[in-house]
């Protein structure tokens, strides 16, 4: 069995930040998944304890239920189903709050379901996974703070001029 663990500092409070990890679209747009279907439990979101939701990267198909939220906080995902030569096992997410920040600590586990070679392969795959998991975080990041930054100059806007007031999403951006 091997771990990712990706850790990353936002420069905004945890309540804020869960509303954009439990943005099934928007988790989409960033590349973190093809699509996020439900399939059953999901009246209150794809992100509600119960939840089952199949989960579509790159040709895989992972069908999994939401464990344990503590809404703005945490939550775990156990899988249930995993087609393809990866089988992920369990995800945890954690967001530490730190004054007007927090940092989101994603942790996920996965074997490899060939016993040939499984260790040095674990090891690869966690690897560029890790890599891609990395970048998918630091574009969230991205987003999440860019998003803050203009709800502060709205709500500036808001205060000098209550005609131009607006809720603007802001535009994905590229992170290398």
């Amino acid at each position: 069995m091997a771990t990712i663990r990706t850790k990353e500092r936002f420069g905004a409070p945890a309540t804020r930040v869960w509303k954009y990890i439990t943005d099934a679209d928007l988790l989409q747009r960033l590349g973190g998944c093809d699509a996020i279907e439900g399939i059953e439990g999901c009246a209150g979101g794809l992100f509600e304890e119960g939840a089952v939701r199949e989960v579509r990267i790159g040709g895989r198909r992972i069908v999994e239920r939401i464990i344990n939220v503590r809404k703005g906080a945490s939550l775990e995902v156990e899988v249930l189903y995993a087609d393809g030569p990866i089988r992920q096992e369990y995800e945890r997410v954690d967001l530490i709050p730190f004054s007007s920040a927090c940092e989101l600590v994603w942790t996920i586990r996965f074997r490899i379901k060939s016993r040939v070679f499984e260790g040095l392969l674990s090891q690869l795959v966690a690897t560029i996974a890790g890599f891609r998991f990395r970048r998918l975080v630091r574009k969230l990041r991205v987003h999440v703070e860019a998003a803050e930054q203009l709800a502060r100059a709205s709500l500036t806007t808001a205060r000098a001029n209550p005609d131009m007031a607006g809720g603007i999403e802001p535009p994905l951006r590229s992170v290398s």
